[in-house]
């Protein structure tokens, strides 16, 4: 019997806990945690899921409702996942650019890069220039992104 249920308080979970388990692990788990005071710590929470085997597609789930919601960091890090794991081009190209439109410089490094060899979008290297030079289309009015 550990201390904390002799004194009739409850265990403290933590993401470590909560892997052990076979259960899916969701937003909702990882609201209930001590450390995860902020959407930074569940993006953290959901990169150190990605990178386990047993709920790596937990972490995937979690940064893509982040993601949907317009958390940069979360598109930004599911382009990344379909680019390099999914080898899915076209989603990590959407990904990409839904955050380099935000004005995340590496979402604008790495959209540019694939309109420029025409990965996973079409070869457009005028649009590339202007991702690369931090300008973005609105509607068709450049419109300088603020960083």
């Amino acid at each position: 019997m550990s201390l904390f249920n002799w004194f009739g308080k409850p265990s403290k979970i933590t993401l470590n806990v909560l892997m052990q388990d076979d259960s899916p692990i969701t937003i909702r788990e990882l609201l209930k945690l001590e450390e995860i005071q902020c959407r930074a710590d569940i993006i953290g929470a959901a990169v150190k899921l990605l990178q386990d085997q047993k709920h790596g597609q937990d972490g995937y789930n979690i940064l893509g409702e982040l993601a949907v919601e317009g958390d940069v960091d979360a598109q930004f890090l599911i382009g990344e996942v379909c680019e390099s794991t999914l080898i899915r081009p076209e989603q990590a190209a959407t990904w990409f650019q839904r955050a380099a439109d935000q004005g995340l410089a590496k979402a604008q490094r790495n959209y540019a890069d694939m309109l420029m060899v025409g990965k996973g979008v079409s070869c457009d290297r005028e649009k590339a220039f202007l991702y690369y030079t931090n300008v973005t289309l609105n509607g068709d009015e450049p419109k300088f992104i603020d960083l």
